[in-house]
């Protein structure tokens, strides 16, 4: 539906959108992100469950409620978009951790696609329950990629290769 609309760039008037005209306070941000976010996760997590429970889904079918610009993709990123828009960092451990991150994050988005179905056959081997799957694969997906990327980071000429 998004995609439809504009695709990726969406997102881009999205995001402009929610940071000029979003000037709330924090009990209203939290009331609006909170069912926000809920509705999208739990309609990813139905889809999932139910195009796992047929033995007969495709790979497109099973990856149908994960793409990026599906309805259930847009509520999750508004609501933690809105989110983020109210932290404010004062710690400067946290800060040079986000400059990495920042620094990373183009290898980051090049590598994690290598490391998002070891991470999933991972969480499933070690007995995750189904809700907490996705959010277990992300969490190691994550960590993995950074992990790789700040390694490749210290090679000589890394910028070459993680941007």
């Amino acid at each position: 539906l998004f995609y439809y609309f504009a695709g990726f760039n969406g997102y881009l008037l999205l995001g402009h959108y929610l940071g000029k005209r979003t000037d709330w306070s924090l009990g209203k941000t939290f009331s609006v992100t909170v069912p926000l976010f809920l509705v999208g996760y739990f309609i990813t997590l139905a889809g999932f469950r139910y195009m796992t429970s047929d033995p007969n889904v495709s790979e497109e079918g099973m990856e149908l409620f994960f793409t990026y610009c599906s309805p259930n993709a847009l509520l999750m990123t508004a609501a933690v978009f809105l989110l983020v828009r109210k932290v404010r960092i004062t710690s400067p451990v946290i800060c040079r951790a986000l400059a990495n991150l920042t620094k990373c994050g183009f290898g980051l988005y090049c590598v994690h696609y290598f490391f998002v179905g070891p991470s999933y056959m991972f969480a499933q081997w070690i007995g995750t329950p189904i809700p907490a799957l996705v959010p277990v694969s992300t969490i190691l997906t994550f960590i993995c990629s950074w992990s790789f990327t700040y390694l490749v980071s210290k090679l000589p000429h890394a910028k070459y290769i993680i941007g």
